[in-house]
This record gives C-alpha cells, structure tokens and sequence, in this order.
C-alpha cells in the first residue's frame, strides 16, 4: 500500500516564507499495527535501508524504532496521544509533497516529530 509521509523540515535562507515546514512524499507502507491508545502506525522503508515508523492515518513519521514507539506509547496519555494526531493531521495538510529522492535527502537533515512523554 502507498502512503504519503511527511516529516519536518528546515529550509535556512528563503525570502518571505516559512524556514520551518513539513515536506512529503508518497512511499510504500506495511500494514497498520495498533499499538493502543488510537495509535495506529506503518512502517516505511527508506532507500538507504533505515526503517521509519509512521502514524497509519497522517503519515508523520514519528519514530525508527518500533520498539522504542511502542514503549512511548504505553507511557503516554491517551489524551496527549489525541492531541498529537489531531495537531499531526493540521501539519499533514499544509505538508509540500517532494519528488521522493528530494524528500529522503531532505529527511537526512530533518529531525523526526517529537513524540511527547507523560
């Protein structure tokens, strides 16, 4: 299945615009994986071979780990959980979709959204 993923970015010198945005790309994705809490996540295969991992719905890549996201998520507050997808889907909108090439040099120089702890 296809998905279109988005993470953050930063862009240093442009004129009249936004140095922080969100970019995105379109990518293949394994199958959703409920973690609980109305956290749903995919994992995404980056060309160089480093595996992401992504909210199901928005795409945002929130972690590399699968592990690592499953323990955030069973620390963290369902209600907090809420708040990020709500916030991740205002994001996933205004997110400019690149060519992919554009997106994974880009996300080597991006930081994953941070994912809130209790």
């Amino acid at each position: 299945m296809k998905l279109r993923i988005y993470t953050a970015a930063y862009r240093p010198f442009v004129m009249g615009g936004k140095v922080n945005y969100h970019i995105a790309t379109e990518v293949s994705v394994t199958d959703a994986v409920d973690l609980g809490k109305g956290a749903v996540v995919r994992l995404a295969l980056a060309p160089d071979g480093q595996i992401h991992v992504v909210e199901a719905e928005t795409g945002a890549i929130i972690g590399q780990d699968l592990t690592e996201v499953e323990r955030d998520v069973a620390e963290a507050d369902a209600a907090d959980i809420t708040a990020q997808l709500v916030q991740a889907r205002r994001d996933a909108e205004t997110a400019e979709t690149a060519p992919a090439e554009q997106f994974w040099a880009r996300l080597s120089r991006a930081k994953p959204l941070p994912v809130s702890r209790p």
